[in-house]
């Protein structure tokens, strides 16, 4: 069963939505805002007067977001203040911390890094570039790092190296991607299909590629994968599905928003999900 339990109005539309470990809630909106669901307002250092923040990850007790300012920026998960902020080379579209690194995907399809706990200010910056276009998912997966882009591939990266060890190539531009604790990455298209890819162990030579379902024109905005198996999916159509991964023929719950959906995240058996709508949803999942 699936329940609309709260919904939580914003000044804007909803651009990006993380869920912490302990249940905080992180929204950014188009107004150049970054906030707590419980109203603390995040603030901000560097160059940039405006910033777009594009995605979130959050690791322990700080929060990382990727800004439109081509700025990755590190604040206190508590207060909202800004610890440092590392300039990269291009706008960020996706983020993830992983093992004791920062990971930005770019917009120009290189990946840049950089030690999450270093006391430098102005960390060592490296890039890697496995993709000819914008990176719009880096995911921490059973197997380690993968990426996803808007030309059509995902790749799954050799740490030693920072090479892809796998690509598989698929018909459309990838515009997000989740991956579950099942060893599956979910991809979301351009032309509105969903695929399912399996990695079933490091030392296969290709990754297997599943449709779930396809709607022409009907672009994925976001999805993400609960603990316990659940897939949810938001569309630019406000449509939002819900799966099994268990039994991903059909989805088993559907409902309609105003407006794109843009992001979403789980945190236990809930979800968050936000967009045009400038409302953040919550839906709890049994």
């Amino acid at each position: 069963t699936v329940h609309n339990n709260k919904e939580t109005p914003y000044p804007d539309w909803i651009r990006a939505v993380k869920a912490s470990a302990d249940g905080s809630v992180i929204v950014s909106c188009y107004d150049n805002t970054v906030r707590r669901r419980d109203s603390t307002v995040f603030t901000f250092r560097g160059p940039s007067k405006k910033r777009l923040i594009n995605c979130l990850d959050v690791n322990h007790s700080t929060v990382f977001a990727g800004g439109s300012d081509s700025i990755v920026y590190l604040n206190d998960l508590e207060t909202g203040v800004c610890k440092r902020w590392v300039k990269v080379t291009c706008p960020v579209q996706s983020i993830c911390v992983h093992v004791d690194m920062v990971y930005a995907g770019l917009t120009d399809g290189s990946v840049s890094f950089f030690k999450e706990d270093s006391e430098d200010q102005k960390p060592t910056v490296q890039t890697f570039k496995n993709h000819s276009d914008c990176v719009s998912a880096v995911l921490n997966t059973p197997n380690g790092l993968c990426t996803a882009s808007h030309d059509r591939s995902v790749c799954l990266i050799d740490p030693s190296t920072l090479k892809s060890i796998k690509t598989i190539n698929l018909p459309s531009s990838i515009t997000t991607a989740t991956a579950s604790l099942s060893n599956a990455i979910y991809t979301g298209h351009a032309d509105g299909t969903i695929r399912r890819l399996i990695i079933a162990c490091p030392d296969e030579d290709s990754m297997k590629s599943q449709v779930l379902s396809a709607k022409k024109g009907t672009w994925i905005g976001a999805m993400g994968v609960s603990e316990s198996g659940k897939l949810a999916v938001g569309d630019h159509n406000g449509e939002l599905l819900f799966y099994d991964e268990r039994q991903l023929r059909e989805p088993f719950y559907k409902q309609s928003v105003k407006g794109k959906i843009l992001s979403l995240d789980w945190f236990r058996n809930t979800v968050f999900v936000g967009g045009e709508e400038c409302v953040l949803r919550e839906f709890i999942v049994n």
